[in-house]
């Protein structure tokens, strides 16, 4: 089936594929920064941040999320301001039970611009 066919469920098989395509791509960045013990299984959600992925941690045998920044969120001040802020958010209510936590922050080598996942 060409690109531009279905795929399950009625998705567009282009769609599925660059979804894929990105998922690879964050995968190896996991593994280039040492974090061996993650493995991504779908996308979630994908915004001007950045995208989200349902992960599952083999060490601690449980899912999780990891959101993956675009590098130029961290060229704009307000917009770095903001990440760190939600960072010290969730590592503050780390133990509340109706908020997911913080159990990693992850530094992932840059890609050159215009080469990201949020391009």
């Amino acid at each position: 089936m060409d690109e531009g066919g279905s795929g399950s469920c009625g998705v567009p098989l282009q769609h599925t594929m660059l979804q894929k395509r990105l998922q690879e791509h964050a995968q190896a960045k996991l593994l280039l920064c040492g974090a061996k013990h993650y493995r991504l299984e779908k996308i979630v959600g994908k915004g001007s941040y950045g995208i989200v992925y349902e992960a599952y941690d083999n060490f601690h045998e449980r899912k999780v999320a990891i959101k993956h920044l675009c590098p130029d969120v961290f060229r704009e001040p307000l917009l770095a301001l903001r990440v760190l802020r939600e960072i010290s958010i969730l590592a503050h209510f780390r133990q509340h039970p109706n908020i997911m936590g913080l159990v990693d922050v992850l530094r992932t080598p840059s890609p050159p611009p215009g080469r990201g996942p949020c391009d």
